[in-house]
């Protein structure tokens, strides 16, 4: 099995998914307009991620796992679900002329729930499109825990070779990639075939 889909009903889920659910919707819905509310993705998630090894082999990576919204609720429920851990932390990265801006009563800048202040690693994870998204979370886990902290970036399903390489580690086909370690392998207009047959060579990028 290579791709992890979004097939499984909240709704059939553990009493710890759906509680951790229920007290993020709560949180989550003073930020957003009550008029908007049936239409926030966020507040109104009907399927998660299914389990799959590859969430296994996260947990691994880090303490503390923060994924960003909106499509990071079905994720971080889905990996949850599958891994029983409980150190998952939201955050939501706002970018210029942010249309979702329009059904919000406030912007959510913060982190939920409160992080602990202590020097427990880090992982963000979110779809990549760009990598921008990483980096914008990276320097808000800094400015509210200190730049000591250990943080690693992980691009869930890269949308190009440049979201691949911005990232410490990715999932692409269903398979974790240590970024740094396939790096110097992957030729920029062919990565995408070369991770999923294998077939990587040394090239210069």
């Amino acid at each position: 099995m290579r791709g992890i889909n979004k097939d499984l009903p909240l709704i059939n889920m553990s009493d710890a998914t759906l509680n951790f659910h229920n007290k993020f919707c709560a949180f989550y819905s003073s930020y957003i307009s009550h008029e908007h509310w049936n239409s926030s993705s966020s507040l109104n998630t009907r399927f998660i991620y299914e389990d799959h090894d590859i969430w296994h082999e996260i947990e691994q990576i880090s303490n503390n796992k923060l994924f960003l919204l909106s499509a990071g609720l079905p994720l971080a429920l889905g990996y949850m679900t599958a891994t029983g851990d409980s150190n998952v932390f939201f955050s939501e990265i706002h970018r210029q002329n942010d249309a979702g801006m329009l059904s919000r009563n406030n912007a959510f800048r913060d982190i939920f729930p409160t992080p602990p202040l202590t020097d427990e690693s880090w992982l963000i994870i979110d779809k990549s499109y760009t990598g921008g998204s990483l980096i914008q979370a990276a320097n808000l886990i800094r400015s509210t825990l200190g730049y000591k902290v250990n943080i690693k970036t992980l691009a869930l399903f890269p949308k190009s070779f440049g979201a691949f390489m911005s990232a410490d580690y990715a999932v692409y086909a269903g398979r974790l990639y240590e970024v740094k370690t396939h790096a110097s392998k992957l030729d920029r207009n062919h990565w995408h075939k070369q991770l999923i047959t294998g077939h990587q060579h040394e090239t210069s990028i």
